[in-house]
């Protein structure tokens, strides 16, 4: 049965909708725009299949996000759930491809679907985080590496995708100035200095790793941060290694607050990274 998602659309992506009509661009928008959609429903539907709930789709100029409701995901199904929509979007293209052989005349009103197809394929493989492509890689890291340390070859894939997107945006000014390469690496420095820790998938590992290492026992660690540290900052100090509890303090080194690890992934989520954690906690 088909999963009941709410489609919420960006900012951005209105805008980038208006400009594309402004300049007679409108049906290759529409043919976007539909072909994201059924590339995050088939995400939506391999989830529901193993038992999970994806339930949120927001819209965004280079493809779109998804939230919904894990418990204890396991890689491999994650794995799967990630690859979903890519291999989906390379189906669709080669179908439609196909029937240009059949029938000729669809062709006409169906190239720039397939084009949109293609390029959800092709840019959602690389693996960066948190594109597919990146999750799926993450998930096959986590197999042989603590998940800390897989997130770490994440941000270095980040680095090396980002710089080599920016060394091709510039050398485009010497030939034809291709702008959407710029925005494809201010897109993945963005993700690679600032991660999603809002994004279900990444809330979904954490937990699943938890699980798994605490049948086998987890180690408490507790650190002392500053109530001026923020909370990307904060991110930074914790390891996948241990389960954490965080001692807010004020400058004088007294104890303001205490919080689990839990807990402060849950403050992400309403909050922005750039804030101290006084602030999110009402202590600043």
């Amino acid at each position: 049965m088909m999963s009941k998602l709410k489609i919420q659309i960006s900012y951005m992506t209105i805008l980038m909708g208006v400009v594309m009509f402004v300049i007679g661009a409108g049906y290759s928008f529409v043919a976007y725009v539909i072909a994201v959609i059924l590339h995050e429903l088939a995400h939506s539907e391999v989830a529901a299949k193993r038992g999970y709930v994806l339930n949120d789709i927001k819209l965004m100029p280079f493809g779109a996000s998804l939230s919904g409701d894990f418990e204890n995901v396991k890689p491999a199904d994650e794995l799967i759930i990630a690859l979903a929509g890519p291999l989906f979007s390379l189906a669709l293209a080669v179908i439609f491809v196909a029937l240009w052989w059949v029938v000729p005349t669809t062709y006409f009103f169906s190239q720039m679907f397939v084009t949109a197809n293609v390029f959800l394929f092709a840019f959602n493989m690389l693996p960066i985080y948190p594109l597919d492509g990146g999750r799926a890689t993450l998930a096959l890291l986590s197999y042989k590496m603590p998940r800390e340390k897989a997130y770490r070859y994440m941000r270095m894939f980040g680095w090396f995708f980002a710089g080599l997107f920016a060394v091709s945006f510039f050398v485009s000014f010497f030939f034809v100035v291709n702008f959407s390469l710029g925005a494809v690496s201010a897109f993945i420095i963005a993700s690679t200095l600032i991660p999603d820790k809002s994004c279900a998938y990444h809330r979904i590992y954490s937990q699943a790793y938890r699980s798994e290492r605490l049948k086998k026992g987890l180690r408490l660690k507790e650190i002392m941060i500053s109530s001026d540290n923020t909370m990307l900052e904060i991110t930074r100090m914790i390891s996948g290694n241990y389960y954490h509890r965080l001692n807010v303090c004020d400058s004088a080194m007294k104890n303001v607050a205490r919080i689990e690890q839990a807990e402060f992934e849950n403050l992400l989520l309403s909050n922005s990274p750039m804030m101290t954690i006084g602030k999110v906690l009402g202590r600043g």
